[in-house]
């Protein structure tokens, strides 16, 4: 299969998929943090 290289291998060179999980997770964690503040934000300043 050759198709367009998305692997964490082009992405992260020489660190693979278990470097490319942990920014994946980092980012989706950090995210949830943003919605969740935001949310909070909001019930107060009504």
């Amino acid at each position: 299969m050759s198709t367009v290289d998305f692997s964490p291998e082009q992405a992260y060179p020489g660190k693979g998929l278990a470097y490319d999980w942990r920014s994946v997770i980092a980012e989706v964690e950090s995210a949830l943090l943003d919605a969740e503040l935001a949310s909070l934000t909001s019930v107060y300043s009504d």
